[in-house]
């Protein structure tokens, strides 16, 4: 999490937040306040992430703007997939998809997906209190935890009732959207103090956490129709508050 005089930025994995939070640090400089603590969409995090939810805001911040990053999720997805993110996951989470999974780490999309629902959610679901269910998908239970003012409260509606309008749960956010970063990042700090400063150092700045190749896949071919009716369907929650807020392209 930073904090600016202007604004509170929260940072959601995988989202473009590495980029964000160098060209934001460098703009500051000495007056940004960064916030570590336990992610607490990861039931083993570490003391000192820098993903910390609209929950653990100081209250000090009370009164300011609260900025992230929205990334389409199949999107991302498939990101956390082809780059193998799954790798720096816990042992004990490593070691049950490698019970589903023989071939582990080798997995193929719709096995990640396995994982990531069978195993991550369901770790993540237990550590709050909650049995494992099919019926809302991993991202928004993640979501959910990340950006609602009572995570419990709200994943229990969710869980009850898939077409929830998160809007009702959340504090105002402004998402900018991962894939026009530069030019959303630019339009939100011109209207701070910062923005004469800003435009310049965005412009310039290099990519950060790109593929060794420079490669950007389009998500679309990765997703066969039967597994995109299934998580548009497990992910309503989230794509839902999308289409509301003109997020997704």
């Amino acid at each position: 999490m930073l904090i600016t005089n202007d604004f509170v930025m929260l940072n959601f994995p995988k989202t473009g937040t590495t980029f964000t939070r160098a060209v934001l640090k460098q703009i500051y400089g000495d007056t940004i306040e960064e916030i570590l603590g336990r992610n607490p969409m990861n039931p083993h995090s570490v003391p000192d992430s820098p993903h910390l939810a609209v929950s653990q805001i100081p209250e000090r911040c009370a009164g300011l703007p609260i900025v992230s990053i929205y990334r389409n999720l199949f999107d991302r997805y498939v990101s956390l997939w082809r780059f193998r993110w799954y790798l720096h996951a816990h042992p004990s989470i490593q070691d049950a998809a490698r019970q589903l999974y023989p071939n582990y780490p080798e997995l193929s999309l719709e096995q990640y997906l396995g994982m990531a629902d069978r195993v991550q959610k369901t770790a993540l679901l237990r550590s709050l209190g909650f049995e494992p269910t099919d019926r809302i998908g991993f991202q928004s239970v993640q979501f959910i935890v990340f950006y609602a003012r009572d995570p419990l409260a709200c994943l229990r509606e969710a869980i009850e009732h898939p077409d929830i309008d998160l809007r009702l749960h959340m504090p105002a956010v402004r998402f900018l959207r991962q894939s026009r970063l530069r030019q959303d990042l630019t339009d939100f700090l011109g209207s701070t103090p910062v923005a004469s400063a800003a435009t310049e150092v965005i412009a310039a700045f290099p990519e950060l956490n790109v593929s060794r190749t420079g490669e950007q896949a389009e998500w679309r071919p990765f997703w066969t129709e039967e597994l995109l009716a299934e998580y548009t369907a497990k992910e309503a929650p989230v794509l839902n508050l999308a289409r509301h807020l003109g997020l997704d392209d």
